[in-house]
């Protein structure tokens, strides 16, 4: 039941990664603001980090880039799970 209801908000979140992520323009070329938005969201840590690593490969952008990148997995797992938990009761209530 929940599978058509997913799309949307993939497409949403695909349209975040181009512009959160630094797809579009690289982030430092963005307004302090929206770096600053763009830098509370998983994107960067997924997208502008691999990148500056390839351009800039030297151990401190490695390990920062790394922690961030294990701080945003440890959140989504968590998001993850709790999700789940609700998708179980749900369906545990309701039966669909």
């Amino acid at each position: 039941v929940w599978g058509p209801y997913a799309r949307p908000a993939m497409w949403i979140s695909q349209k975040c990664a181009f512009l959160l992520g630094g797809l579009i323009l690289p982030l430092q070329l963005y307004p302090e603001w929206m770096q600053t938005v763009a830098n509370f969201t998983p994107y960067p840590a997924m997208l502008n980090i691999p990148g500056k690593i390839a351009f800039d490969p030297n151990l401190t952008n490695m390990l920062s880039g790394f922690g961030v990148q294990i701080f945003w997995l440890a959140t989504m797992i968590f998001v993850a799970i709790y999700v789940q938990h609700l998708a179980y009761r749900h369906i545990l209530k309701r039966g669909y």
